[in-house]
């Protein structure tokens, strides 16, 4: 998903977005007559220019990120959330401090406010000109107008998200699925590549849950798999890959340079399972294969994952006779 307190133009899921607001961008200050248009985002790093309009009279590129408490146009804009609308700034007192008219010489400003779907402020949409002008209700309505395709492109961008998010990730305990797990895993190997470290495939499997289900109910079950799942990514970097690869089964792909890495990870999932609010105890089986730096660009992960699981009921079946045994 995007996140609203990075910049807006360095997120690889907005690239679609930006396209269709330069075209947007570029028809609001032709049809408005003015040299300069913009859509500007605000966050606790400043404001930068997101999109700004393809012509040769434009000085400010996007991009550039200009300090939070510089005074400019946008900051009042967001400051006050309404639109704001000055004809002639270089003749205004309040406006002589600003580097846009000190520096660039812009006298005239018409800004309306962005929103976020979730109704945080975004920034602002604007044109700017070098001339005073005498904007009428037309270049209001039309200013409007465009603020709310691009409010309607956020929101369509969040919904496409929202769909992505849910057909990579299991719904019971937010981890990637198998789908996710695919996606994510070559440009984790690519990472591991460059810091010249190995990887480490982990297969899990709950110990005796139809047990658990049977004796306590499938609520208490489905929360051993989510406290089990949460402990597996609190045990993890966040850079490192955690998935649910089945009802009770999970996977994680670890980035590793020593392999005794392995067990401080082990021991600190076994510890938050000890720690956790659940009254039952939760055990599982585990599958590790680990792979050399030197072979990362030939894996085969599906059959390392087959070697991983294999590991995991080797592991599981040395634990409990035949007689006691569960897949479950």
């Amino acid at each position: 998903m995007y996140c609203d307190n990075n910049w807006f133009l360095e997120q690889d899921l907005a690239k679609e977005t930006l396209l269709i607001w330069q075209e947007l961008t570029n028809l609001m200050a032709e049809l408005c007559q003015t040299p300069a248009g913009f859509i500007v985002q605000m966050t606790k790093d400043g404001y930068q220019i997101v999109i700004a309009n393809q012509a040769k009279e434009n000085p400010l590129p996007a991009g550039l990120v200009i300090a939070a408490d510089t005074h400019i146009f946008c900051r009042k804009v967001v400051e006050e959330n309404k639109p704001l609308y000055v004809k002639n700034a270089t003749q205004l007192k309040e406006w002589q401090t600003s580097p846009e008219v000190a520096e660039y010489e812009f006298n005239s400003y018409l800004g309306f406010p962005i929103t976020w779907p979730n109704g945080k402020m975004f920034g602002t949409i604007c044109i700017v000109d070098y001339q005073i002008t005498q904007y009428d209700d037309r270049y209001f309505r039309l200013l409007e107008h465009f603020k709310l395709m691009v409010e309607r492109e956020l929101k369509l961008l969040e919904k496409n998200l929202t769909v992505e998010h849910l057909s990579l990730h299991d719904d019971l305990t937010g981890l990637l699925n198998r789908r996710g797990l695919k996606s994510k895993i070559s440009e984790h190997i690519k990472l591991a590549n460059r810091h010249n470290e190995d990887i480490a495939v982990c297969y899990y499997d709950l110990d005796e849950l139809k047990k658990i289900n049977d004796n306590y109910g499938h609520e208490m079950g489905d929360n051993v798999i989510k406290t089990f799942a949460h402990a597996l990514e609190e045990s993890l970097r966040t850079t490192d890959i955690t998935a649910r690869f089945g009802g009770d089964e999970f996977i994680a792909v670890i980035c590793i340079e020593h392999t005794n890495e392995l067990a401080r990870i082990n021991n600190r999932l076994q510890s938050l399972l000890s720690n956790s609010k659940l009254k039952i105890d939760i055990n599982y089986s585990i599958g590790k294969v680990i792979i050399n730096n030197k072979s990362l660009l030939n894996i085969d992960i599906e059959k390392t994952i087959c070697q991983a699981d294999k590991l995991m009921y080797e592991n599981k079946r040395s634990k409990y006779s035949d007689s006691r045994y569960s897949n479950g």
